[in-house]
């Protein structure tokens, strides 16, 4: 019939919760960045746009999560030659990919660990490219900057 089993489909329970209000999706592109996204706090994702990434537990289009002081910035800096994460700059070379965001003024941080460990619990491991746990501590700011 071509329908997949059901570890290779899309999990549709759990991630990302059902209240979240994230943006609309835009293509993960400088201009669409300078265009679409404030200089605000928030939440983002960033996804591959006709693909799915294998988990342990399911397939997302999601292969990073992460939170930013300003969002414009960070996504910026995602698409610069400085970016340290390789997995991030290899997935923007060989695929098409897209971004949302939730804007969240207070506690950013804390609200980004909440969408990561939901991920994980989800799909059973985290996003291929984040490499290590976001921290849940209000005291490390910079990092996400």
């Amino acid at each position: 019939m071509g329908i997949l089993p059901y570890s290779k489909r899309v999990n549709s329970y759990g991630y990302p919760p059902l209240l979240a209000n994230f943006s609309k999706i835009y293509p993960f592109t400088s201009t669409s960045v300078k265009n679409n996204v404030p200089t605000r706090p928030g939440i983002y994702e960033l996804r591959v746009d006709d693909d799915m990434v294998e988990y342990p537990q399911g397939c997302s289009q999601t292969f990073y999560i992460g939170s930013a002081k300003d969002l414009r910035k960070r996504l910026l800096y995602h698409l610069s030659q400085s970016s340290k994460n390789g997995g991030i700059k290899r997935f923007v070379t060989e695929k098409s990919c897209v971004f949302r965001y939730v804007h969240v003024s207070e506690g950013w941080i804390r609200e980004e660990k909440s969408f990561y460990n939901l991920f994980v619990t989800t799909f059973g491991d985290s996003p291929v490219c984040n490499h290590v746990s976001p921290k849940a501590s209000e005291n490390k700011l910079n990092l996400y900057l």
